[in-house]
């Protein structure tokens, strides 16, 4: 239940005044603090309060944070390469529409925060033509083929940006330069696309401080789907499009967190079913628990 604040502060991105806030804990990995969230009366993004650093955010994330292809279950790599190959699908239309370059055309793609690189590996087997690499928010560095190389010198680089569930794990104080660094190393026209939570979602609403959305301490920030478009014209960006849609694995996540499941991450695949009613919801009544964005660097900027 939000709480009430008696010391209302401002919101970080629109300074307007956040006066309910919730106390959010590691349902997940266990490892962090109770953190508070507050809610923007104006723009409804959720941010954490006090915010915390990417120094101080490193000691909670696991070593078993992202399932390794050797410890993963074939099922689970099948379905993992199954979504991959989707989303590819609907990147390769994206290029055509507005980066005007079909999938046997060289393409110099990006995936930031892209973890432990499965996408990319994925991806270069689908795609051989084009040209994946991996930089990650804090390091500020890319990496080809196991090597790193300084992002200074890559103004104008990348025909495709790919923000997977990353910009909610950027503090606050960051987010602007991380952005505004984005725009730049993206050649003209390039597109950035990603994926985030919505804090105005259904699923938001009826699980409360469960919701999988907050993955508490990890997520700094949380936006709406108009305060996300605010944040992304700022940086420099064209919206093509902001939208919400269900994520079935986000409502998995905080139905296990809900029941308190000793590892919600991972025993959400048994919550799924019982979560099928709330995604229909989430659907058609436009709701979703997730936004997905895309937007584009002007020819002239």
């Amino acid at each position: 239940m939000a709480i009430s604040s008696l010391s209302p502060i401002s919101c970080p991105f629109c300074k307007n005044t956040a006066s309910t806030f919730e106390e959010v804990a590691d349902y997940e990995f266990r490892l962090g603090p109770t953190t508070r969230y507050y809610s923007c009366d104006q723009c409804h993004t959720l941010f954490q309060s006090p915010a915390l650093n990417f120094e101080q955010l490193g000691a909670y994330y696991p070593k078993n944070y992202f399932q390794e292809k050797n410890t993963a279950s074939r099922f689970r790599l099948k379905l993992q390469k199954f979504f991959i190959q989707s989303g590819l699908n609907q990147i390769k239309k994206l290029t055509q529409t507005y980066i005007h370059k079909n999938s046997s055309d060289p393409v110099h793609f990006l995936d930031y925060g892209g973890g432990d690189g499965t996408f990319k590996n994925i991806a270069a087997e689908c795609i051989p033509q084009w040209s994946f690499q991996i930089m990650e928010p804090h390091e500020k560095k890319y990496s080809v083929a196991g090597s790193s190389t300084d992002s200074k010198s890559s103004e104008n680089s990348f025909d495709v940006i790919r923000m997977h569930h990353v910009i909610e794990h950027i503090p606050a104080q960051d987010l602007t330069q991380d952005l505004t660094h984005l725009f730049k190393m993206l050649k003209p026209g390039g597109v950035l696309l990603g994926q985030t939570p919505n804090s105005i979602s259904l699923e938001k609403t009826f699980f409360k401080k469960y919701w999988g959305g907050y993955h508490s301490p990890r997520h700094t920030v949380v936006f709406s789907k108009t305060s996300l478009a605010v944040q992304l014209q700022k940086a420099g960006f064209k919206i093509i499009e902001v939208v919400g849609k269900p994520h079935p694995a986000q409502a998995a996540i905080s139905l296990a967190s809900l029941l308190k499941l000793p590892h919600p991450r991972f025993q959400a695949i048994f919550c799924i079913p019982f979560t099928v009613p709330l995604i229909f919801l989430d659907y058609f009544l436009g709701k979703g628990s997730v936004l997905n964005f895309t937007v584009q660097k002007p020819l002239k900027s």
